[in-house]
């Protein structure tokens, strides 16, 4: 699953990589043979997950052209190869990390008041 997309062209070159290798490498280490290879990217339901595969409508919608009821659909009865995006919500939310940020409570020091420390000025840090 990837939480992010970063590098669109580095993705889907991985996906391709790992359908070309993966096959060959399970059937010389486990000796199976696939009748179908399904590709699927497993991202979380999001907007911000959503935002990033419109962004890139065209490439995903060919490069990976199902969506998540059709890959759904497939790994309940899969009759012939898929490539496609499944987005996959948090059933438990409370295993999510959160992002940083927000409110930070500052304690003041025993004296009661907080003491200015002087900024040095960003040009007094160039070389000279």
């Amino acid at each position: 699953m990837k939480t992010q997309i970063v590098d669109v062209q580095e993705l889907l070159s991985t996906i391709d990589r790992k359908r070309r290798v993966v096959p060959i490498a399970v059937h010389a280490e486990l000796g199976w043979r696939a009748d179908l290879i399904g590709r699927v990217l497993v991202l979380p339901d999001e907007t911000r997950a959503r935002a990033a595969v419109s962004r890139y409508g065209n490439v995903f919608s060919v490069a990976l052209p199902r969506r998540t009821i059709d890959v759904r659909r497939w790994c309940r009865q899969p009759a012939q190869p898929l490539a496609g995006i499944w987005f996959l919500r948090n059933t438990h939310p409370g295993n999510r990390v959160r992002p940083g940020g927000g409110a930070t409570r500052v304690r003041l020091p025993s004296g009661g008041q907080l003491r200015s420390r002087p900024r040095s000025s960003p040009a007094s840090k160039l070389p000279t």
